[in-house]
């Protein structure tokens, strides 16, 4: 059974590792700007993962600190994941999402409307 636990933890690392590339190339690519806040997107990026999960990084990361926590068999690491999920439900709304329709009006409630995930994935 541990053996189990310990192959999970490492699917979840290793697979959200390798799925978090694309939104970060994306942003790159699409959007024209860096991970920085200070650099904010040009372009409302709304292809590949961005299509069906308004946050694919952010869910990728929280991901990863479940695998983490699970492979290193802390609790330091699921209180970090839960303190990273609780801050990004209460900034999403708050923050982020005034922000991109401010940035983005029309396009991004369109894309709000359309692209599941709430404030968080």
């Amino acid at each position: 059974m541990k053996d189990a636990v310990t192959l999970l933890g490492y699917v979840l690392v290793g697979l959200d590792v390798l799925l978090v590339y694309k939104p970060i190339s994306l942003f790159a690519t699409v959007g024209e700007c860096t991970l920085a806040p200070w650099d904010s997107p040009r372009r409302l990026v709304v292809r590949r993962p961005y299509r069906h999960v308004r946050n694919p990084m952010i869910s990728r990361v929280l991901s990863i600190l479940v695998g983490e926590a699970i492979l290193f068999g802390t609790v330091t690491l699921l209180v970090w994941f839960v303190i990273f999920f609780a801050f990004n439900v209460l900034s999403r709304p708050l923050i982020e999402e005034p922000l991109l329709e401010g940035c983005f009006g029309s396009d991004y409630v369109t894309y709000k409307r359309n692209v599941s995930g709430g404030s968080l994935a």
